[in-house]
């Protein structure tokens, strides 16, 4: 890739059209969701300040928001007893125990005893098989934990013995809770398998010699219940994730806790928190004046409005679901430093992000790290071939489909998913191996090479968003987003030139990010004038954007009181 290859006008008028796109789409939201207001079911009077409705609908960030001080404050009790334990010298074992009892007390109070022990079993019964040493089994005995989620027994379970607030936390909570279990069965296997090859265990384990190198050492033996138990119930990840593999989470816990020095930057971990708190009182910020999250309940309402609204409310929702993960594992990730995790780096920008393969790679890196580990790489990986990689990114993305529940909107969206990354990989086979691909990139002069990258990303871009939109919305209402994004060739192709824009904009970004790698590498001094150029154009992309918004609201206004005098 090369950097700064087309015209300084041509990449400010990629900027431009995409910046007041975007500023006048979210006008239109907020004209028109002001113009539809009095069908939403979900309005509640908001701030007294704003003097204006509330969006409520987002479930899950109104359930994070009403426990989010209960979190902080038993995060921070679990917090003082670890740092409590490190400066009274207290053993590791007996600290993990300290932790961990208080950890299961939380979530007892949390969630009740009964669902606590539904847990406990999972936990007995994973442990168990991982013992045995088969790798065939512990997957055998996921899948079933998986399937037995959405049993009506279980439901029926939870209906009695949870409040019905609880149900959802509690579900996410389970998910992130099997991945667990399963990370550690896989992962004490092959420590078993790497340090003592000699014992029994069957050749069903092969699977083991594609994961990376073992957990922990010889000098902290292998990994036990109590590990596992410190592991699946450690409440800074417990509630919301995001998942860390078990030989990451022991090693770097392990690290810390036997550390002769104390380690952790208190300071930089309470700035990071601050930043994502005020992440989220943004999100509850822009509740009050754009309801897309209204329109998923609302598709009659959906079909009346324009389309640069519509297109708006899939663009903010996805924006928005970014920032709410950045803030839920954000926060998870500065808790976890104090006993020592590193957290994984944050969701990306999706305005940036032009690869829908590089979407999976950087938005919930644990998620990741798990389907590339356990998953696609014991399958064959990159090194099956290309018709290898589409059953290994075929039956990830089935798995994906699973964990997530058993829906057709979410299948939809895997097959989104897949057919997406699919068409990446061809894409890049196409250029690197055929003959016209090879004489196209001999030929074509950088710029042109850009522009022709752009214009081939812009259409399976869209369809990522159709994909996703399954995600986000149900099936009725992706269905009009759609109608309304085709309707027309006009509507196509000024969709086109507006997201070919917006494929420039992050072919640019990424270029420079690989350009301060490479200066980053080199030891060149101008490292620091690249990355402030990178995050000015970020910072400067929001405030135009913000600033364009206002304006046109104020010129609504004034509009407004033209017509009253």
């Amino acid at each position: 890739m090369y950097l700064n290859v087309l015209p300084k006008w041509e990449r400010i008028t990629y900027w431009i059209i995409f910046i007041t796109s975007i500023a006048y789409g979210l006008y239109r939201l907020h004209v028109e969701g002001d113009k539809y207001k009095e069908s939403f079911y979900y309005l509640v009077p908001g701030w007294p300040w704003l003097n204006r409705e509330q969006d409520i609908s987002d479930s899950e960030f109104s359930l994070y928001r009403d426990e989010i001080q209960l979190l902080i404050l038993v995060n921070t009790i679990h917090i003082i007893l670890s740092q409590m334990c490190y400066f009274l010298s207290v053993q590791v074992k007996v600290r993990i125990c300290i932790l961990s009892v208080y950890d299961i007390l939380v979530i007892n109070y949390f969630f009740g005893v009964r669902p606590f022990l539904l847990l406990l079993a999972k936990c007995i019964l994973m442990y168990s098989i991982s013992r045995l040493g088969h790798i065939r089994l512990v997957w055998l005995a996921f899948l079933a934990l998986m399937l037995s989620d959405i049993s009506s027994l279980t439901s029926y379970y939870k209906w009695k013995y949870l409040d019905k607030s609880s149900i959802y936390p509690y579900t996410i909570a389970s998910g992130f809770f099997e991945l667990s279990l399963l990370s550690f069965a896989l992962d004490k296997i092959h420590w078993r398998t790497t340090h003592h090859p000699r014992n029994n265990v069957t050749s069903d384990n092969l699977q083991t010699q594609e994961l990376s190198s073992g957990v922990g050492n010889d000098e902290e033996g292998e990994p036990n219940f109590l590990d596992l138990v410190f592991y699946v119930f450690h409440l800074p990840k417990f509630n919301h994730g995001p998942f860390y593999p078990f030989k990451k989470f022991h090693f770097e816990v392990m690290s810390c806790f036997k550390a002769a020095t104390y380690t952790v930057n208190i300071w930089d971990i309470v700035q990071k928190l601050i930043r994502f708190m005020l992440w989220g009182i943004f999100v509850e910020f822009q509740f009050h004046y754009f309801y897309y999250s209204q329109l998923g309940f609302s598709e009659d309402i959906l079909e009346q409005m324009s389309l640069p609204a519509v297109m708006a409310a899939g663009y903010w929702q996805g924006q928005m679901f970014m920032v709410k993960y950045v803030c839920y594992y954000g926060i998870s990730g500065q808790l976890l430093r104090f006993d020592g995790v590193i957290p994984f780096s944050n969701p990306r920008c999706i305005s940036w992000v032009y690869s829908y393969t590089d979407m999976w790679r950087y938005f919930d890196v644990g998620l990741y790290e798990f389907v590339k580990m356990y998953i696609y790489i014991p399958i064959g990986g990159s090194k099956s071939g290309y018709a290898g990689q589409l059953v290994s990114s075929a039956i990830s993305f089935f798995f994906i489909f699973m964990w997530h529940g058993f829906y057709l909107n979410l299948f939809y969206w895997c097959l989104g998913n897949f057919i997406t990354v699919s068409l990446e990989r061809l894409g890049q086979e196409f250029m690197k191996h055929s003959a016209l691909g090879i004489q196209l990139q001999s030929k074509l002069s950088p710029a042109w090479q850009l522009r022709l990258h752009a214009i081939v990303l812009a259409p399976v871009y869209v369809v990522s968003c159709w994909g996703i939109f399954f995600f986000f919305f149900d099936i009725d209402v992706t269905l009009v987003i759609i109608k309304k994004m085709t309707a027309s060739w006009l509507n196509m192709f000024l969709e086109m030139v507006v997201i070919t824009s917006a494929m420039h904009n992050a072919l640019d970004i990424s270029m420079r990010k690989q350009a301060e790698k490479e200066i980053q590498r080199q030891n060149n001094s101008d490292l620091r004038a690249t990355w402030t150029f990178v995050s000015c154009m970020l910072v400067f992309r929001e405030l135009l954007s913000s600033s364009l918004f206002i304006w046109l609201l104020e010129v609504r206004k004034i509009g407004q009181e033209l017509q009253e005098i």
